[in-house]
């Protein structure tokens, strides 16, 4: 894409419930804005907390539809204006 944006496929659950609501997906993922990085991922893992807000008994609101996982390991691929990392440079989440 010309403006750096990339596509990728993402799992999405769209609003709350089971499995049954997950469904891959064609994603655009953005060239990073200041102070922003963009990860390609190496390794992702999905906590019994991601199930948890899925199915609405976590005691936390956040916006839907969503990706669940907060645990990544990847490489930074692109930086953003004001970014002191490198591209290349392995990162945890």
């Amino acid at each position: 894409m010309a403006d750096g944006a990339l596509s990728s496929k993402a799992v999405v659950a769209a609003k709350r419930g089971g499995p049954e609501r997950l469904a891959m997906q064609d994603v655009t993922v953005p060239r990073p804005g200041p102070g922003e990085v963009r990860v390609r991922m190496l390794a992702a893992g999905v906590a019994f907390a991601d199930l948890m807000i899925r199915e609405g008994v976590y005691p936390i609101d956040l916006p839907w539809p969503r990706t669940p996982g907060y645990d990544i390991v990847g490489e930074i691929e692109a930086v953003g204006d004001g970014v002191e990392l490198t591209v290349g440079s392995r990162v945890a989440a």
